[in-house]
């Protein structure tokens, strides 16, 4: 978990803790409601949405207030997004209430 805390602190880190990730991934070392979040802080958007399809087959693990975290911009920004926010009724939600930052630039 350490490592992990100083990547996130310190971007430079990145790189020399997703190896360790993936491995305590596998290893199951690491709850999958905490894999998402940890992929989307890794900047690691492949894995992050497979996590995020594996979460929606079981959606009470689903962080839904974590969705719309500004850490999660670019997640969202994902032309994938689209497809899993009509799987878990967000497009429903949208559309009666509005899309809350679909149209913020998001840096990249």
């Amino acid at each position: 978990v350490l490592p992990l805390m100083d990547a996130f602190l310190d971007p430079e880190l990145k790189d020399q803790v997703i190896p360790g990730a993936r491995q305590a991934m596998e290893e199951g070392v690491i709850d999958i409601f905490l894999q998402w979040p940890m992929w989307v802080f890794l900047d690691e958007m492949d894995a992050a949405y497979a996590t995020f399809h594996a979460l929606e087959q079981t959606p009470s693990q689903l962080n839904l207030s974590f969705l719309f975290a500004r850490e999660t911009d670019r997640f969202r920004a994902d032309p994938r997004f689209e497809q899993h926010a009509k799987h878990i009724g967000l497009d429903v939600y949208w559309k009666r209430y509005g899309e809350p930052d679909r149209h913020r630039d998001i840096e990249r």
